[in-house]
């Protein structure tokens, strides 16, 4: 399994699956992020990695500099980082700035948000609950994994990323 990054900070952890390919065509295998030392997801999907790693490096870099919106209090963040990527209004457009989300984890409820204060990227994740009634997550009452590291961390993976 390659490592990028400190597993006890941010971490982005990648993994081929022979067995889950039949040629080098999707790249199948395994993703996860560990974010102050916790896996994230807690579950194993196969993520086509081929085009995981391409829109991850991409969010990665355009990480959003906000320092009003980094001093938030890390659940007030989240659900205003998960309500500017997915809003109730349907006239209002999605807006991704703060969406670090591979789609593998998204499919199966798991949300990554990050934001810069230009010196330390932070990093906010977290399983939510669907409501089939509301067709929204569920915002009340759930647990975050959160860390903060070094922009240079960060760039430093996003090099070590683009090579994979």
């Amino acid at each position: 399994m390659l490592i990028l990054g400190n597993p006890d900070t941010f971490s982005i952890l990648i993994e081929t699956i022979d067995e889950w390919n039949e040629d080098d065509t999707f790249n199948n295998g395994l993703l996860f992020f560990s974010i102050g030392g916790l896996l994230f997801p807690n579950k194993v999907f196969s993520a086509t990695l081929s085009y995981e790693l391409s829109n991850l490096v991409e969010q990665l870099e355009g990480v959003t500099m906000n320092r009003e919106l980094y001093s938030m209090p890390s659940k007030e963040a989240f659900v205003h980082f998960y309500n500017k990527t997915f809003p109730c209004d349907s006239e209002q457009e999605n807006d991704y700035s703060f969406d670090i989300t591979p789609s593998i984890f998204s499919d199966n409820n798991y949300f990554v948000f990050a934001v810069s204060n230009g010196e330390f990227v932070r990093v906010l994740a977290s399983e939510l609950q669907y409501n089939t009634n509301s067709l929204r997550h569920v915002l009340e009452e759930f647990s975050l994994n959160e860390v903060i590291i070094p922009q240079d961390e960060l760039s430093k993976i996003i090099l070590k990323l683009k090579s994979f």
